[in-house]
């Protein structure tokens, strides 16, 4: 097993984040709160659509609109932030769609975007 560490660089609620493929089409994103160590990510394809995954920053996109945080927290203000930001996120243009881990209402389907390195 490879492990990363997030680099320094502006993106995310605590300006860290790693680039996989460092060509931007798949980025982690720190985002503390839940876990120590948490991650969101993000898949843009060449079109610069992108996909959201919020992992457990928040439990649902009715959560995260409504800046809910996750029930257990290791630390409660980083949880907001991270949530405020994947909610900020989620809104911009290019974010085709948000999924969080544990939303009830995501219903699984394929959603195509041309990959970077397609």
């Amino acid at each position: 097993m490879n492990t990363f560490h997030f680099e320094d660089t502006g993106h995310s609620p605590f300006g860290r984040s790693f680039d996989l493929f460092n060509d931007g089409s798949i980025e982690f994103f720190f985002t503390p709160g839940h876990s120590l160590g948490l991650a969101a990510t993000i898949i843009r394809g060449e079109s610069g659509q992108e996909v959201l995954l919020a992992a457990d920053t928040g439990y649902s996109a009715k959560n995260i609109n409504k800046l809910y945080t996750p029930g257990i927290v290791k630390n409660r203000g980083n949880a907001i932030q991270s949530v405020g930001w994947i909610r900020e996120k989620s809104r911009e243009s290019q974010v085709i769609e948000l999924l969080p881990n544990h939303d009830p209402e995501v219903i699984p389907r394929e959603r195509k975007i041309s990959c970077v390195n397609a």
